[in-house]
């Protein structure tokens, strides 16, 4: 059984792409950065149909599993913001995932054992006080990706994972009193951390009733 795991080179990803690595599945990682791995890591712009065509020549048995993780984020609020800096964001967070599952779908079984996941955003729901209009609003496409694509898959699962504020290097720029500040908001006292969103990726592999659904791991905040 094989996994597919965009950016896998660090944080959620990596962790996402260690779990299902040691649950056994034959895992498959693409980032731009090259980095060893115990998986299979391709190193790629997941935007471009070539890197596709590197994963594709790897696939040899049914593809079960396939979490779109990458993403990047622009920081610039909407006055600042140009419209090409949102497409490039667009190009990663949404256009990567669709093109991805173009290349590879139809060697995905088309059976509720085979599951598609979007990492999504607590931003898709509540906001950004810092900008990211590319960011915020791709990761909502994302959510109303997975409850399309569970209609037009079916019974292939899909799902959306939203995680809260997780430590990983998109907050590692955060002082010390933004930290503090944010914690005091979240009920279970701490940020969450990578493996706290692969521990979801491993139940919804389990959970074979959930579909269409987005599942919130964000300590409570909301």
């Amino acid at each position: 059984m094989i996994a597919i795991v965009t950016g896998d080179s660090r944080g959620i990803g990596k962790a996402i792409a260690e779990r299902l690595y040691g649950l056994g599945y034959k895992t498959i990682g693409i980032a731009r950065s090259n980095v060893k791995t115990d998986w299979i890591h391709v190193t790629g712009d997941i935007t471009k149909e070539e890197t596709w065509d590197k994963v594709l020549e790897l696939i040899d048995q049914p593809i079960r599993v396939f979490v779109h993780n990458a993403g990047i984020h622009e920081k610039k609020t909407f006055e600042y913001n140009s419209l090409d800096e949102i497409k490039k964001v667009y190009e990663v967070n949404v256009f990567s995932a669709i093109l991805g599952l173009k290349k590879l779908y139809k060697h995905i079984p088309r059976d509720e054992n085979s599951l598609i996941v979007f990492i999504s955003s607590i931003t898709a729901f509540a906001g950004s006080n810092s900008g990211g209009i590319g960011y915020v609003s791709s990761k909502a496409a994302l959510v109303g990706l997975a409850k399309q694509l569970s209609k037009e898959l079916k019974p292939i699962r899909v799902n959306a994972i939203a995680p809260g504020y997780t430590e990983t290097d998109m907050i590692k720029h955060w002082d010390e009193k933004r930290k503090e500040e944010t914690i005091k908001r979240i009920p279970l006292g701490r940020l969450g951390k990578p493996e706290d969103i692969a521990d979801v990726v491993e139940m919804l592999i389990k959970a074979k009733y959930i579909n269409g659904q987005t599942i919130h791991v964000n300590g409570g905040l909301y």
